[in-house]
């Protein structure tokens, strides 16, 4: 076997050795940076959810006390019964 066809071997596998580290580096990097980016972003969706939990319960507290003034107990004035005059 002519020494040529093994340089050129070794030259091949060192070659696919590099493209195939450098992909797999890449992929590594790439994958860390969309992780990154998802993790902002849930971090952010939550943070909104948190804000609407506290508005829709603020908004139930309101609508729970409307139904209250305007139950039939309270006449539907706002008023209870016995403060009537």
């Amino acid at each position: 076997m002519d020494p040529q066809w093994i340089i050129a071997g070794f030259t091949a596998a060192g070659v696919m050795i590099t493209w195939t580290s450098t992909m797999i580096g890449a992929a590594i990097w790439i994958v860390s940076k969309i992780n990154k980016v998802k993790t902002e972003i849930l971090t952010d969706i939550n943070a909104k959810h948190n804000e609407n939990r506290i508005r829709v319960d603020a908004m139930q507290t309101l609508l729970i006390r409307h139904e209250t003034i305007l139950d039939p107990e309270f006449n539907g004035t706002g008023r209870h019964r016995s403060a009537r005059q």
